[in-house]
């Protein structure tokens, strides 16, 4: 069965052409950290957008929905620019009752909600939704969950058959155990892996948003994303930094399906280890998908993957070619410090 987005016409905005096979994966997620929501929510709407009844989408063709709950306004600028560069509908949760503009306030009715397992009643009504077989779901960590209105909209609509791509905004605890979450509230759909966004990046998600759809298309999703986002006339280049107490390094990817999918995980926080005599290790928190991605085959300052272990490998001397060994991208900044990196890092996704 194939399922088709058509591209739009503007330059500047992103081609895209998605198709839905029949076999899909399950994105995992092995975050185990349970975030307050003070890392997620910053009042940065007004109450009256808030308040604003969900408008339903126009009929227009497409198989794909973007649905999504935004308090503060950093998970609607994600889903925005799903919507821009996919062209699909899209469905704003919002509450019969609209919660308070009180950060403080929030806070406690969001950790009450979710103490009684509370299923807020949703403004409005997604319709046609046999029409789409695609739903982009976007969500805020609120206390390590998604707030307790996405489980209404879960309750109440059968995604049964329907590919669901997770996306959330967080401080930095990314999915936590959301993702099994919603396959049990929805056993029958496919999840494919999702996008993780932290609250400074997700105010200019276009890049990542970019990435994450090419690594749909790339792996083994389910979803065939052909994407090329352009800012102005140039490609944009994707970089990653790798922070540590000994320094930074910066890596330009090389646009993979397998660089992708590392990319579209960030921001992480995981420990590096020794390997050999010439290499640090991490691991990320999903396998990464080597569809058709290159064999590493450069020296020190390569960033590989060795797909048998799932571990990411920053090479700081010499290797061996080998078959499962994917080459993700290039130190250009501060190679020279890959050696002497210890303890935590900080990946994020470069400006």
């Amino acid at each position: 069965m194939g399922v088709y987005l058509f591209p739009f016409t503007s330059a500047t905005k992103l081609h895209f052409f998605l198709g839905v096979f029949l076999h899909f994966i399950t994105g995992a997620d092995t975050s185990a950290q349970t975030p307050t929501p003070t890392e997620t929510l910053a009042p940065t709407e007004t109450p009256a957008a808030r308040e604003t009844p969900s408008p339903q989408p126009e009929p227009a063709g497409t198989n794909a929905v973007v649905v999504y709950f935004s308090w503060s306004g950093n998970t609607e600028a994600v889903a925005e620019a799903i919507v821009q560069q996919t062209g699909a509908d899209v469905f704003r949760i919002q509450p019969e009752t609209p919660y308070t503009d009180d950060y403080d306030a929030l806070l406690d009715i969001a950790k009450e909600e979710q103490a009684e397992g509370a299923r807020p009643a949703i403004s409005g009504r997604l319709e046609n939704l046999e029409q789409y077989d695609v739903v982009f779901l976007g969500f805020p960590n609120w206390w390590g969950d998604m707030p307790m209105i996405l489980y209404t909209f879960l309750d109440e609509y059968d995604l049964s058959g329907k590919t669901i791509a997770p996306f959330v905004t967080s401080g930095g605890s990314g999915f936590s155990g959301t993702i099994n979450a919603i396959e049990s509230a929805e056993p029958d759909a496919a999840i494919t892996g999702g996008l993780s966004l932290g609250s400074s990046e997700a105010r200019e998600p276009e890049q990542a948003v970019a990435d994450w759809l090419q690594g749909l298309e790339s792996g083994e999703s389910g979803i065939k994303v052909m994407t090329n986002y352009d800012k102005g006339d140039e490609k944009m280049a994707a970089k990653i930094i790798v922070q540590s107490e000994q320094g930074q390094v910066t890596y330009e990817l090389n646009g993979s399906a397998a660089a992708s999918s590392l990319r579209g995980q960030l921001p992480l926080s995981l420990a590096v280890e020794d390997f050999s005599t010439n290499e640090k290790i991490f691991y990320p928190t999903q396998a990464l998908d080597t569809t058709d991605s290159p064999l590493a085959k450069g020296g020190a300052g390569t960033l590989a993957y060795y797909a048998p272990w799932g571990d990411a490998v920053m090479f700081y001397g010499d290797f061996r070619e080998n078959p499962d060994l994917f080459e993700l991208g290039t130190a250009t900044e501060r190679a020279d410090i890959i050696s002497k990196m210890s303890g935590t890092i900080t990946i994020l996704a470069a400006e």
